[in-house]
């Protein structure tokens, strides 16, 4: 398995919009990608979030920065947000439970 870690630094009166137009429009298109695993979209508090893509070949994980990339320019178009830093690599330990898979809303 292949993750992307990227953060992300946002006006937090934005964070609301910007959770559920992930949840609402690039969940979906993502999930639907060949040999995706997991995705988590992370309110780390004062406008910084934290995006984890996991997908099961590294050419998969690869394409995703693309389709993130399209979601971001067709979605928050009007949002100030500023990537600050992006770490991709081969998972060297997972552990998860089953409440991992329910799916969670903002």
């Amino acid at each position: 398995m292949y993750a992307n870690v990227r953060t992300y630094r946002v006006s937090p009166g934005d964070v609301d919009r910007i959770m559920h137009a992930i949840d609402e429009s690039f969940v979906p298109e993502l999930s639907s990608q060949p040999g995706f695993v997991a995705y988590q979209s992370i309110d780390a508090g004062d406008g910084a979030l934290v995006t984890v893509t996991t997908f099961r070949e590294e050419a998969d994980a690869a394409n995703s920065a693309g389709l993130a990339k399209d979601f971001i320019a067709r979605e928050l178009s009007d949002v100030d947000l500023e990537r600050t830093s992006m770490f991709n690599g081969a998972v060297a330990v997972s552990q998860a439970v089953a409440e991992v898979l329910q799916a969670t809303h903002a």
